[in-house]
């Protein structure tokens, strides 16, 4: 059976500070609404929860970066896993 390196990925630990900024990107398509708000940004419902990177279909994962950039261009690169 081929490794997939899965249990690095599961095993990766780092401390993350109290005050740490964290982002989400989510794509909507309503005409006329600008942004989400702060409590729409939170993990998505499982009946629109697709697979992902590490999890499967109906079970949401929230997916956050400290980076401001990354989630933007993870939204671009895979716009199915939109939630």
């Amino acid at each position: 059976m081929e490794d997939l390196g899965w249990d690095g990925f599961f095993n990766t630990q780092f401390e993350l500070k109290k005050k740490t900024p964290l982002f989400r990107a989510r794509l909507h398509h309503q005409s006329g609404m600008l942004v989400y708000k702060p409590e729409e940004m939170t993990c998505p419902p499982k009946e629109f929860a697709s697979g992902g990177r590490a999890n499967p279909s109906g079970i949401p994962f929230l997916y956050l970066s400290d980076n401001p950039e990354k989630p933007y261009f993870m939204k671009l690169e895979h716009p199915i896993w939109t939630s």
